[in-house]
């Protein structure tokens, strides 16, 4: 037992003394109490307004399911048989009470993504360290040195990940209180149904009580998730392997939680790791689960799973490591058979070589394999989703496409009658009244109910049109919908991704593996491989770039189609900005920005390459600088605060939003184009010197 207090001791001294993993942490936590601090909305401070009559109806609307299902001893009929006494039992006639700041940091849901990023790299380190430094067989010639490894191994990757949640829980909590502080502790002790927030929570609890619990919860989350990192960074001989495995395990769990992807299956929807760490499903309304006929509260799911995996993951790698034979590094080495193969380097052989690293890379090929099929999955689900009014709008749209407003005012007005006498048969036989002047009230009332959503869609934009054609902008009718949908795809993750861990992976391969020397050796080596090191990784950039659009584009064209492509952008609501070019022109443009963006992205991988030594410190740093802020002002109200996404360019449609705010352009032309110029600026010295110095 002292042996295992001492390791642990050196397992949590290690981790305090490296450098790297303090400027990480604390790097995350600053960025997380800043995020707090300006995206928290006072509005989710709002007190609640006639709680008492939303409550009553939630418990009438239960019993009257409850009536209807009741004699089926089902699944359903337990299920609101559970809300009506959960609502029940609420006191709703106490006057609700003012909270200042609870509501802000309930709601702040981004502390999940920096809180689980950290676990899960610290959880890297802890585990691969010994892997990486060789000192893994010192340590299993101890006695018990393979269980007593892991034992400790598994406590201080556990205790770290409590200390890093309570870390990130303090700096949102810091964060909120800068913005516009809480109230004392008696305000905190106000119910958390006080909040409009949280008007449906099923259970009597104090705001400042759901603070602690809600950072309870994220304890097993957080454990869980480090013991898989940590066991894959284990499993796995490349460290940018097993980081894109947990890159995955997480996106995984977070669509799992995305209503957009899974709308009907709670159990999905409630068992992964973002539903358990987020205060508005521990709290919010009460969500049950199907288990064998039960109906199994969703929160107390959330507390279990997590508990489950923790144990699963944990006993897992206890499991394994102590029955796998041996711990091996395996690095990527060149061997050369002959002479001749030496003296054949010459420029084109070169090119071969720099991109060979990537095709007999099984590393390379499975990480690419894996984000195209990802990517496809997932540009095909987002695509799925058809809603029905948009259908009808679409019909609407292309049985006038490409008319003038005029030319169509007689059949437009016959419909609009059509569907406003429609309207009239409906409310008249709804409320039991007779129908005059209609012959056929039934089939009036349901082409009224069929149409009247996608007519009133067209009805909009037809009175945009008139205005434009007013003003003498040509402005045709066509189906925008999948000009919108393409333009409005944003920056493709998985395109970035790929683009950093290849790039990466090829800019630092001689350097990592002691290769660079031998090259330059060769003919031609020394002054033609920066040119053909850089013509390898534009040859990459736009196999990806290629890919990673086909794979964006070519499902939307299919499921939507873009019609009329000679027609004015004015066509398209909310992108008049561009000027007077045409929708064929614009997507033409779209897609020469987006090569452009990841050409600057290739350029800045090498830069920071550069600069840091480490190549997986190198690919994380340049990936969080590219996706973070990406995810941080995706859904922002003021779009030039935009211009501060580095990946704007890469979304091209938004880059071209700003064309309107000058100063919002200016700025995001500094950021996307001329600091990865800037960092670029390091690898053409750093290669320039090896080619004069001869190294």
């Amino acid at each position: 037992m002292h042996m295992f207090f001492k390791n642990l001791k050196f397992e949590l001294l290690k981790l305090l003394r490296n450098k790297f993993i303090i400027i990480i942490s604390a790097v995350l936590i600053t960025v997380n109490m800043i995020t707090a601090y300006r995206l928290c909305d006072v509005s989710s401070d709002e007190q609640t307004y006639n709680y008492s009559v939303g409550i009553s109806l939630v418990i009438k609307d239960a019993q009257s399911r409850y009536g209807a299902e009741e004699g089926k001893d089902g699944f359903t009929a337990r299920y609101y048989k559970m809300i009506a006494d959960k609502y029940s039992a609420l006191v709703t006639d106490k006057e609700p009470e003012a909270v200042t700041g609870y509501g802000q940091y309930l709601s702040y849901i981004y502390v999940d993504l920096f809180l689980l990023s950290c676990c899960a790299f610290c959880a890297a380190f802890v585990f691969r360290r010994e892997k990486e430094t060789g000192e893994m067989q010192t340590l299993y010639a101890y006695k018990h040195g393979r269980r007593g490894y892991a034992a400790v191994k598994l406590t201080a990757c556990a205790i770290t990940t409590v200390v890093l949640v309570l870390l990130f829980c303090v700096s949102s909590f810091a964060g909120v209180f800068v913005r516009g502080g809480f109230v004392d502790f008696t305000g905190g002790g106000a119910r958390l149904q006080d909040l409009k927030a949280f008007i449906y929570a099923p259970n009597e609890i104090s705001v400042l009580s759901a603070v602690f619990v809600s950072a309870f919860y994220k304890i097993p989350v957080c454990i869980a998730l480090a013991f898989f990192a940590g066991g894959a960074s284990y499993l796995f001989n490349s460290g940018a392997l097993s980081a894109a495995v947990s890159a995955l395990f997480m996106y995984g769990s977070y669509m799992l939680n995305n209503r957009s992807y899974i709308n009907k299956n709670a159990f999905f929807r409630n068992c992964n790791l973002f539903a358990a760490i987020r205060p508005g499903n521990i709290f919010g309304e009460l969500r049950c689960i199907d288990v064998f006929g039960l109906a199994i509260p969703a929160y107390v799911v959330n507390i279990v799973l997590p508990l489950l995996l923790t144990v699963f993951f944990g006993a897992a790698f206890f499991i394994l490591h102590l029955n796998r034979a041996s711990v091996t590094i395996r690095l990527p080495k060149l061997n050369f058979k002959s002479k001749r193969r030496i003296r054949q380097a010459k420029p084109r052989g070169l090119f071969a070589y720099e991109f060979g690293k990537i095709i007999k890379s099984r590393l390379c090929v499975a990480v690419i394999a894996v984000m195209l099929i990802v990517g496809a999955v997932v540009s095909v689900i987002s695509v799925r989703v058809f809603p029905y009014p948009e259908q009808v709008y679409k019909k609407y749209c292309e049985r006038w496409q490409g008319r003038y407003c005029y030319e169509i005012e007689d059949e437009y007005n016959a419909e609009a009658k059509k569907i406003n006498d429609g309207f009239e048969a409906y409310a008249a036989m709804r409320f039991g009244r007779s129908v005059e002047g209609i012959d056929d009230p039934t089939r009036a009332a349901d082409y009224y109910i069929a149409n009247y959503e996608g007519f009133n869609l067209f009805r909009e934009k037809y009175e945009r049109l008139c205005e434009l054609h007013a003003q003498g902008k040509d402005a045709p009718i066509l189906f925008e919908g999948g000009y919108k949908r393409f333009f409005s795809s944003g920056a493709d993750v998985f395109l970035i991704l790929s683009a950093v861990f290849l790039c990466t992976y090829l800019a630092t391969y001689d350097r990592v593996n002691n290769t660079e020397s031998v090259v330059t050796t060769t003919k031609n080596g020394r002054g033609k491989l920066p040119g053909i090191k850089f013509a390898a990784l534009m040859t990459v950039s736009g196999a990806l770039y290629a890919s990673f659009t086909l794979i964006t584009f070519l499902p939307v064209l299919f499921k939507f189609g873009m019609t009329l492509p000679g027609a004015n952008t004015y066509a398209v609501p909310g992108f008049e900005s561009t000027g007077g070019m045409t929708l064929g022109l614009y997507v033409a443009l779209m897609f020469i920005l987006r090569f452009i963006g990841v050409v600057l992205l290739c350029l800045f991988c090498c830069g920071i390459s550069s600069l840091i030594k480490n190549h997986i410190t190198a690919m994380a740093a340049t990936a969080w600088i590219y996706l973070v802020p990406t995810f941080l002002l995706k859904n922002i109200g003021n779009a030039a605060a935009r211009c501060a996404e580095p990946s704007l360019l890469l979304d091209s449609s938004g880059f071209m939003q700003l064309y309107k705010t000058p100063a919002a352009f200016a700025v995001s032309a500094v950021i996307c184009i001329i600091i990865p110029l800037i960092i670029f600026i390091p690898y053409i010295k750093k290669r320039s010197g090896g080619r004069r110095n001869g190294t």
